[in-house]
């Protein structure tokens, strides 16, 4: 079973932190996603709404870490 746990816009996945936030960008809107690991800022991007963005970074992590294996009933 994976485990997350959120502390207000910080989420940890598999290990990752995950931060959404608004995007600060008041013409495009949208939220911002941020995954991070120990060595800094691995992917970042923007999405719709604040649970794409947050699905948007699960998706990006268990696609492109060698340690974890997707499933396809997450997302």
């Amino acid at each position: 079973m994976t485990n997350i746990y959120s502390q207000e816009d910080e989420f940890v996945y598999e290990g990752f932190s995950i931060f959404v936030e608004e995007n600060a960008d008041q013409y495009c809107g949208g939220f911002e996603f941020t995954v991070i690991d120990a060595s800094g800022i691995i992917k970042s991007g923007i999405a719709f709404s604040q649970q794409d963005a947050f699905n948007k970074a699960i998706r990006w992590i268990d696609q492109n870490t060698p340690h974890h294996s997707p499933t396809s009933n997450r997302l």
